[in-house]
């Protein structure tokens, strides 16, 4: 039995500096903003230098403030597949500033898309930019954010969406989490969207709401567009994304206080190598009925994610580490 205390402890001491490697997490983030900054949802361009071509492509085109790809239509494959992102992530796209513009399909008309600055889509008090397809369907993918969320968490997504005619287009907005799972805003979605309007709030401002409903590493927000000949050009433009993390849903947050700390260690602790029940559910986040190394390890792993409660004293893994050596002293000198 001494041995075994022992061991524990020590493996209480070794799972520490796990801790150290682990930043806090904020309880909300944009992660794309409207303005020139964090994300580039306005889309700037003023330099072919800022763009770049991925995959297969024919020759770039480059007017003034207008980067954008050509591609011949006609050697294009099959739609994407929205179960399976890689079919997107191998199209020819161009890059620029934290997006790709992909390529889905198009079965005719001039086939450019990419990104352009002349055709006034965009909010007048900030630089000119907009994602844009002339003829059949491009996906509109952000740079992958690394957020280590819960489900719970609330993502906010809007965006200005339409045409720069008075004809219309599609859009379809999604959520790419682990470059795996897609999950669609559907109140972020339109069909036959007409106009330029560009008001925020304004009938061209698509926006929605998503909860995550599973523990995820990083996500996308993907914008699918598409216009078809004489309809004009599809844009999207000023482009948002926030994050609110759910507290509740911290791994680690035993006590839902919003932060990862003392206090859900100290539960562990309390009911360290008793069953539940006795042993209250909340000091068993790994569900396996019985408090010990990998409930603690799902602590420790988190560590001070959140945001701490008003005047919680924050611990340093070094105080933890000598918690446990002091702990393994005691028993020894049993």
């Amino acid at each position: 039995m001494e041995v075994s205390r022992m061991r524990k402890w020590s493996l209480l001491c070794l799972a520490v500096p796990a801790v150290m490697m682990t930043s806090n997490v904020t309880q909300a983030d944009t992660l794309i903003t409207a303005g020139i900054g964090l994300g580039n949802g306005e889309f700037e361009v003023t330099s072919i230098n800022e763009t770049s071509l991925v995959n297969r492509f024919d020759v770039p085109i480059y007017i003034p403030e207008r980067p954008r790809v050509m591609y011949d239509i006609y050697q294009y494959g099959a739609p994407n597949d929205l179960a399976d992102f890689t079919t997107i992530t191998d199209g020819v796209g161009v890059v620029i500033d934290g997006w790709t513009v992909y390529r889905t399909f198009a079965d005719a008309g001039n086939g450019a898309f990419g990104i352009d600055g002349l055709y006034g889509f965009d909010d007048p008090d900030a630089p000119g930019g907009q994602a844009f397809t002339n003829a059949g369907e491009v996906a509109v993918v952000s740079d992958a954010y690394a957020v280590a969320g819960s489900a719970g968490d609330v993502f906010d997504v809007s965006y200005l969406a339409g045409s720069d005619q008075s004809t219309s287009a599609d859009f379809r907005t999604f959520l790419v989490f682990d470059d795996t799972t897609i999950t669609e805003l559907t109140g972020a979605s339109a069909t036959n969207l007409g106009g330029t309007d560009r008001t925020s709030g304004g009938p061209n401002e698509l926006s929605d709401s998503l909860t995550a409903t599973a523990p995820y590493s990083t996500v996308r927000l993907m914008i699918l567009m598409g216009a078809d000949p004489p309809v004009g050009r599809a844009l999207v433009d000023n482009v948002q994304l926030d994050v609110t993390l759910n507290p509740g849903s911290l791994d680690g947050d035993l006590d839902n206080d919003g932060f990862v700390g003392i206090s859900d260690l100290n539960l562990i602790l309390g009911a360290w190598n008793l069953n539940v029940p006795p042993a209250p559910a909340a000091a068993d986040p790994s569900g396996d009925a019985f408090v010990g190394i990998a409930d603690l390890n799902i602590v420790l792993g988190n560590w001070n994610a959140g945001t701490p409660p008003p005047a919680a004293a924050v611990p340093e893994p070094a105080s933890l580490c000598l918690l446990g050596l002091g702990g393994l002293a005691a028993l020894r000198r049993r």
